[in-house]
């Protein structure tokens, strides 16, 4: 999942479900990185970014799921609050 801080950084966190069992969260976000950076273009690039600026963070939940039971790979939250424009008066 896809987050943004207060401040407006990025955040990615890799969800895993409790009932895997026992995993060492490192291991998991080396392989993680190691299989998306796989190659010599901008995917190992992105990887190595990745890995340097601890971007991705592994957490044990539950998948969610959308309102028809979906279970989808990929979520983008927002933690940050919309950005209201301003209109002048009439």
């Amino acid at each position: 999942m896809e987050e943004e801080s207060r401040d407006g950084h990025p955040h990615l966190r890799l969800v895993v479900h409790a009932a895997v069992g026992p995993l060492d969260l490192q291991a998991v976000t080396e392989v993680f990185l190691t299989a998306i950076g796989a190659g010599i273009g901008t995917e190992r690039v992105m990887a190595l970014l990745w890995r340097d600026a601890g971007l991705l963070r592994v957490e044990r939940l539950a998948p969610r799921t959308t309102a028809s039971g979906k279970i989808l790979h990929l979520h983008l939250e927002r933690t940050s609050q919309a950005r209201q424009v301003s209109r002048p008066e009439s």
